[in-house]
């Protein structure tokens, strides 16, 4: 489950980087593992590399938790990155100020490790299950099918998850069904997306407002590492102008 993923370490004790480090690799199978003494070494470290999560004390010297922690949520990277507290000051007011502030979860120091895995496993299960749901886009999104056959189709993005997507195209008249690879084109806010994908429905739309577009066509995605960071960010910005339209929409 994480062993393409980077975790970060932060705190100013390096028997507590070393004892976390090794519980993120040989624990739960952590593929990388970064540590900083301090927040500020730590954004530096997030800014330079893909960092997936953060482990970090509260009290630090030159930048601590919350101020990092701040850093991080108005970043466009780290705004849903999950960010655990490690902390031996569990009272009420810093755990307010830290949920406030955006922490994913804490542990109270000191801790086992077995109380950090399963508070880790439980937060990777809550992110695949948001991930796994499918939002529909507002706005046109354009996207291209190319079967392995050689058949190549026009379409328009309906729904995407971080698992597959569902495209409204053409009759697929010149060759693709269910099961077959294609490589899809998705032109998302950024640039295009390219992904390999598996071809897992295919349905008749009735209701559609482009008789020359009529097919709903459901893919799984296959793809990377990269790949699939870039649908999650399009994902979360989605949503984000979803909410923000409803605070527009509210009237006080």
């Amino acid at each position: 489950m994480f062993s393409k993923q980077i975790a970060l370490v932060v705190d100013d004790s390096s028997q507590v980087r070393g004892i976390v480090t090794r519980i993120l690799k040989h624990d739960l199978g952590f593929g990388q593992v970064l540590s900083a003494t301090n927040g500020k070494q730590a954004f530096q470290l997030f800014e330079s590399d893909n960092i997936d999560w953060v482990f970090c004390d509260w009290e630090m010297p030159v930048m601590n938790g919350h101020d990092l922690l701040q850093a991080l949520r108005k970043h466009p990277r780290g705004r849903n990155i999950p960010f655990v507290l490690m902390t031996g000051y569990a009272d009420k007011d810093t755990l307010a100020t830290a949920m406030e502030a955006g922490i994913t979860d804490f542990v109270a120091k000191p801790f086992s490790p077995s109380i950090l895995t399963q508070k880790v496993r439980r937060i990777a299960a809550a992110i695949e299950r948001r991930a796994a749901a499918r939002i529909t886009p507002q706005g046109r999104y354009p996207a291209q099918i190319a079967f392995a056959c050689g058949a190549v189709y026009d379409a328009m993005l309906e729904d995407i998850s971080a698992t597959g997507c569902l495209l409204r195209t053409a009759p697929l008249s010149k060759g693709g069904t269910v099961c077959d690879v294609a490589t899809l084109t998705l032109k998302l806010d950024a640039k295009p997306v390219t992904v390999r994908s598996t071809t897992i429905r295919i349905a008749l739309n009735n209701n559609s407002d482009n008789p020359q577009q009529n097919v709903l066509v459901a893919f799984k995605f296959d793809a990377n590492y990269a790949v699939t960071n870039a649908i999650k960010l399009f994902i979360t910005q989605q949503q984000a102008r979803e909410r923000d339209q409803g605070s527009e929409d509210l009237v006080f």
